[in-house]
């Protein structure tokens, strides 16, 4: 290969190098949204919205120690003094580019979801889901436990589907709506579809009620029992 024809490619690899090299990468979320904020659902901290004078790092450890925080902006000026730490509880809406609003470049980071405990749902599987039998389906929630709220309010909820966002290659797309999930509320936890490894798709199967059936032999069973104390009393 000539020196010539060399010279374009080793270009392109060094702006391919200084593109990944644009972007921190933080354990616990996906890839940054560039230039792209999510107006609103600002958490305060110390009661202002808004965190100066930190670094991008130092923002997603504040994320990551407030429980409600879903993901957070940063608006990266020249200098870590001038640049912001918006935390936030949802990450809702079309991504916007602010950057000439607010003078900065905003760097939007959503956490992934982590498959939570749901009171009243002892089974939970991660990378299933159970196509079919919706009562209800594409429900806009803030977590699995909002899911789980949705399934207690109707009477032959049996489990439900949590489809953390992004989910289809959403997060890739700065112009795509990127909510905090979406849940499907089912009457039967039945046909059971596995996504490859590393799907973040949540099943929940709510706990069996007692039947009517199990209910009338524990009533019968008891009755007998209180009979047969009375005949062995004196």
């Amino acid at each position: 290969m000539s020196r010539s024809s060399s010279t374009p490619l080793l270009l392109l690899c060094l702006a391919g190098l200084q593109f990944a090299l644009a972007y921190d990468v933080f354990d616990g979320y996906y890839p940054a949204l560039y230039k792209v904020d999510f107006i609103g659902n600002d958490i305060p901290v110390n009661g202002t919205i808004g965190k100066l004078s930190i670094s991008m790092s130092d923002c997603a450890t504040l994320c990551n120690a407030t429980s409600e925080c879903r993901g957070f902006t940063y608006q990266k000026r020249a200098s870590t003094e001038l640049s912001t730490c918006f935390v936030k509880s949802m990450m809702v809406g079309v991504g916007t580019d602010t950057s000439a609003v607010v003078n900065a470049d905003p760097y939007s980071y959503i956490r992934r979801s982590v498959a939570a405990d749901v009171s009243g749902y002892p089974k939970h599987e991660v990378g299933y889901d159970y196509p079919g039998n919706d009562i209800q389906s594409s429900i806009a929630v803030k977590d699995a436990a909002a899911c789980g709220q949705e399934c207690n309010k109707a009477t032959n909820c049996a489990g439900f589907v949590y489809y953390p966002i992004p989910f289809s290659g959403q997060i890739y797309n700065q112009q795509a709506t990127v909510g905090a999930g979406t849940c499907a509320i089912k009457t039967a936890m039945k046909g059971k579809y596995q996504f490859p490894a590393g799907s973040e798709i949540q099943a929940y199967h709510k706990s069996a009620a007692p039947s009517t059936q199990s209910l009338s032999l524990a009533l019968s069973f008891l009755t007998i029992l209180f009979h047969l104390s009375l005949r062995s009393s004196p």
